[in-house]
């Protein structure tokens, strides 16, 4: 799945205050729209490589593995999504990360 660099930089202007609100100190005086764009950039090559992406210390055995999710959901528990790679257990209750990815790509 490839999420159109636009689409991205478009998200980061948007959204970036709700998302990041950094404390008070160092990192304070960056811009956030800056950050959530290179984070953009190290996970999916700015949208490129947006496909799932499988994270084994999220699997069995895995550092961060929970059995409850993997049940659910199986494999999907394991793997980051979207051009920031956010993993399957960060997205908060009722954010469907599949709606979120299938938005990036349809906007």
């Amino acid at each position: 799945m490839r999420v159109a660099p636009e689409v991205i930089a478009g998200f980061c202007r948007v959204r970036s205050r709700d998302l990041f609100q950094p404390r008070e100190g160092d990192l304070a005086a960056l811009d956030p729209v800056k950050i959530l764009w290179a984070f953009a950039g190290v996970e999916s090559s700015f949208g490129l490589q947006s496909n799932p992406r499988h994270e084994n210390g999220y699997c069995y055995n895995g550092r961060y593995f929970d059995a409850m999710l993997t049940d659910k959901w199986g494999c999907l528990a394991h793997c980051s999504y979207g051009p920031w790679q956010v993993m399957f257990t960060n997205f908060p209750p009722g954010v469907s990360q599949f709606r979120f990815c299938r938005w990036l790509t349809v906007t």
